[in-house]
């Protein structure tokens, strides 16, 4: 067994469960006990079930430590739950199960590595005609938060009689007959007081389990309504960048602006990426170091670099997302109208945590780059319709090297 602690109040963690019905005796109970295990040493019980533990030597330690499993007050029958919990011995993972109001027989378990947790936890949620609220709390403050809601405020265990605090299974355990009339008087004494802690726990309980219930269901309403609009969770980049076919021009242009010689300078490449364009200069023999292009910076001996801005006008953006294929296939086929060759790419679906409840982005973000594109298209402009009105398609770059064309840019597209 493991132990949390929440407040001044210990309780047990992992124990096995097994029905009851009719409860039978203590020796009966160490029989069953030495069938299941034979170092299980501890029991304990609740409404038509009881529980064995392991106390690993020191039944002095657990006795009268109630278990967690019983102690929760879950408003619902089903419930299936995975906490991230911790004691002396560090932290651990406890997987948590009810069905029709009864703790599973292995519904009370705690790993000490999440993985295995997981593939447990995951196991009992994929139980078919099975259903249940469930909750998972992946850091140990969450958890704690989560569980104290659920438990009794009071709570009063007569040493003397067999109840929801652990007892030691070992032989003579109980009490004396001399002791019977003094645990009498106790019980006299207690009564007015065990009524009174009854009421208060019973109104405490009843708090508990609405506010748990409400958190259930406040949670189930917020994860429809984030799986209801996914979209809303996350950038849409593309809405904000320029459109395409202006770019293009724009770029272009831009670039075929630019002085081909200067001074003995000679242009070797150039590029443009949305808002200047930069032309890149090669020294020449006999070119002057006084008479730069206009603008120009002198980077090497060899190499003058120059930077203009460019106002790119404004253009209207087609509406929404294409299927990742479909735009897949429009993109090769806007690189086959061009004669040049594409390359194309897209990472995986992004995700993200919203309120505790993980959302996936409904589209992918992929890279595209057309290299080889014809001088010719470049000089008359006749760029595909598939190209500039294009869904979800970016343009990054218009670069010449050495006079080659080439366009990168990126590109959204559902998943």
């Amino acid at each position: 067994m493991r132990e949390l602690v929440i407040g001044n109040k210990r309780y047990a963690v992992g124990l096995h469960w097994r029905p009851d019905s009719p409860r039978p005796g203590m020796e009966a109970l160490r029989r069953e006990a030495r069938k299941l295990d034979p170092v299980a040493d501890m029991v304990t019980f609740r409404q038509r079930q009881h529980g064995f533990g392991w106390s690993g030597g020191d039944e002095r330690r657990w006795r009268g430590v109630r278990p967690l499993a019983s102690s929760l007050r879950i408003p619902s029958d089903g419930f299936l739950g995975f906490f991230r919990l911790e004691d002396a011995q560090g932290p651990y993972w406890w997987v948590f199960s009810l069905f029709r109001g009864q703790i599973d027989v292995k519904g009370d378990l705690v790993f000490s590595e999440q993985d295995k947790a997981e593939a447990w936890f995951q196991g009992l949620a994929g139980i078919p005609e099975t259903e249940f609220e469930s909750k998972r709390c992946e850091d140990v403050e969450e958890s704690v938060r989560w569980i104290t809601a659920l438990l009794p405020q009071f709570s009063l265990e007569l040493p003397f009689v067999r109840g929801a605090a652990l007892t030691p299974l070992r032989d003579g355990y109980g009490l004396r007959p001399g002791m019977l009339w003094a645990a009498g008087g106790v019980v006299v004494l207690m009564c007015g007081g065990f009524g009174l802690k009854l009421y208060l726990e019973h109104e405490e309980q009843q708090r508990a389990q609405a506010a748990a219930q409400a958190l259930l269901v406040g949670k189930e309403e917020r994860r429809r309504e984030i799986e209801a609009r996914p979209e809303m969770y996350f950038p849409k980049q593309w809405e904000s960048a320029g459109a395409v076919g202006p770019m293009l021009d724009a770029g272009m242009a831009a670039i075929l602006g630019l002085p081909v010689t200067v001074s003995g300078w000679v242009l070797d490449g150039a590029s443009f990426t949305g808002n200047e364009v930069s032309g890149w200069y090669a020294h020449q023999p006999g070119a002057s170091f006084l008479a730069l292009p206009a603008g120009a910076r002198l980077e090497t001996p060899q190499k003058a670099v120059l930077s203009w801005p460019v106002r790119v006008p404004q253009g209207e953006r087609p509406k929404g997302l294409l299927p990742r294929e479909q735009a897949s296939r429009r993109l090769y086929e806007s690189a086959q109208l061009l004669g040049a060759h594409l390359k194309l790419s897209f990472a995986g679906a992004q995700r993200r945590e919203v309120d505790g409840i993980e959302v996936w982005c409904p589209w992918l973000e992929g890279q595209w780059e057309l290299a080889g594109v014809p001088s010719l298209v470049v000089s008359d402009g006749s760029f595909p319709e598939g190209l500039t009105l294009f869904p979800g398609l970016t343009l990054s770059s218009v670069s010449n090297d050495k006079g080659a064309w080439a366009l990168k840019g990126k590109i959204y597209a559902l998943r």
